[in-house]
C-alpha cells in the first residue's frame, strides 16, 4: 500500500515515534512493587532471541537475514510489568557466493504485561500481552522503517531462573523513503524465541 506524504510528515513521523516509545516505556512505571525484604528480587534477564527473515524483494532470489546480535533484555518492573529490548544487526546472506552485507541496523521495545504474579525471588512466568514498536534502518536500500504491532506469548520458567519463551507479533510496518513523495504500508508478522536466564 502507497501513503502520500505532506511536507512535514517526516517531522510528524519523528514525533509520532518518539512520543510512541516515550508511552510505552512509562506506560507501568506508575506500578512499581516491592518485594519482601528477606528475598533479593530478580529483576534481569539476558538471553538470546535469533532472527532470521528472507527477502523476496532482493535483487537475488533466495537472499536472506540473520540478526546478528540476537540479544534480549529484560527489566522486571515489577511482578507483573517488564521492560524489553531488542537489539538488531542483519546479515544479509546472499547466493552464488556473494559476499555477505550489513543490510538492516535497528531497536526494538516491548513492554509486557505479565497475567500469572511471580513471585518475587523468581522470573516471570506463563501468558503475556505486550505493545511492541520498533524503529529500523535499512542501509542498503536507504530507508527507515517504523513498526508498530501487538504481542502475545508465553514464558516457560524452570528453577526460578532459566526461561524459555515464545510468542507471537502481528501489527503494521511504514517504509518511510525521504526520496519519494509515497510510503509504503506492510503487515508485520513475527515468530518470538528466545533462551535465557533470570538473575
Amino acid at each position: 500500500m502507497l501513503i502520500s506524504k505532506p511536507a512535514n510528515f517526516l517531522k510528524m513521523k519523528k514525533i509520532a515515534v518518539i512520543f510512541t516509545l516515550l508511552l510505552i516505556v512509562s506506560l507501568p512505571l506508575r506500578a512499581q512493587e516491592t518485594g519482601p525484604a528477606s528475598f533479593r528480587p530478580v529483576q534481569f534477564f539476558i538471553g538470546i532471541q535469533p532472527g532470521f527473515s528472507i527477502e523476496p524483494f532482493d535483487d537475488h532470489r533466495y537472499s536472506y537475514d540473520i540478526n546478528i546480535v540476537p540479544i534480549h533484555i529484560e527489566y522486571a518492573i515489577n511482578r507483573k510489568w517488564s521492560l524489553k529490548l531488542l537489539p538488531k544487526a542483519d546479515l544479509l546472506i546472499k547466493p552464488y557466493n556473494l559476499p555477505a552485507e550489513i543490510s538492516r541496523i535497528g531497536l526494538g521495545v516491548s513492554v509486557p504485561y505479565h497475567f500469572a504474579k511471580k513471585n518475587s525471588e523468581e522470573g516471570h512466568r506463563g501468558f503475556y500481552l505486550a505493545p511492541h514498536a520498533a524503529l529500523t534502518m535499512h542501509k542498503l536500500d536507504n530507508f527507515l522503517s517504523t513498526t508498530v504491532a501487538g504481542e502475545l506469548g508465553y514464558c516457560f520458567l524452570f528453577n526460578s531462573v532459566f526461561s524459555f519463551n515464545v510468542g507471537a507479533q502481528v501489527g503494521r510496518t511504514i517504509q518511510i523513503n525521504q526520496e519519494s513523495s509515497y510510503n509504503q504500508l506492510h503487515i508485520h508478522r513475527a515468530a518470538v524465541i528466545a533462551l535465557g536466564i533470570w538473575f
